[in-house]
Parts: structure tokens; sequence; C-alpha cells
């Protein structure tokens, strides 16, 4: 259980911080700009946690001393990631920014 929420929150960080972050904006309004159809991949956290988490997924399936996936079905991994990321963001914006639209 410490594995999967440990897993949640590696997938949702990443995409989060890509995503919302003040660190990438100068990126993502690159990318917006550039490459709009990349940008709807990159501007939601929850998309962006699906791929996140299944390239997460893949790259550790072949390392499992370093750690141990829940299951060996990438896709399955990959919206555990979502329905975390969407919880904990969900909670992000509700609870600690007080955002009444989200």
């Amino acid at each position: 259980m410490d594995i999967l929420l440990m897993y949640i929150l590696f997938c949702y960080g990443i995409a989060a911080t890509i995503s919302v972050g003040s660190i990438f904006a100068k990126p993502r309004d690159w990318v917006m700009n550039r490459m709009p159809l990349l940008y709807k991949f990159i501007k939601c956290p929850m998309c962006l946690s699906f791929w996140i988490g299944l390239a997460t997924t893949q790259i550790l399936s072949g390392y499992p001393d370093l750690m141990y996936i829940p299951t060996p079905i990438h896709f399955y991994n990959a919206f555990i990631a979502v329905a975390g990321s969407f919880i904990l963001h969900a909670l992000v914006w509700r609870l600690a920014l007080k955002d009444e639209a989200f």
C-alpha cells in the first residue's frame, strides 16, 4: 500500500509541476504558441499523470528490485495514477487554494 501511495504521489507531483507549476510557465507558453496539439496533453494534471504513470510503469517494470509495481498491466497502473491524481488535484484546488470553480 505504501508503494502504491508513493507511485500516485510521484505521478501527481510531476504532472502538477509540469501542468500548473510556475517553474514551467514559460515552456508551457512556448508549447501553447507553437504546438497546440501537444499543449492539450500537458495542460491538465490528470491527463498528464496518465502518460507519466504509463511511462513510469514501463520503465520500472524492467527493474523488479527497484520498485514493486502493483500489477503487470501497464494501462491499469496508468489509470491508478489518474484516479489518485484526480483526488489529489481536487483536494489541492478546493482546500488549499480555495478555488470554488473546481
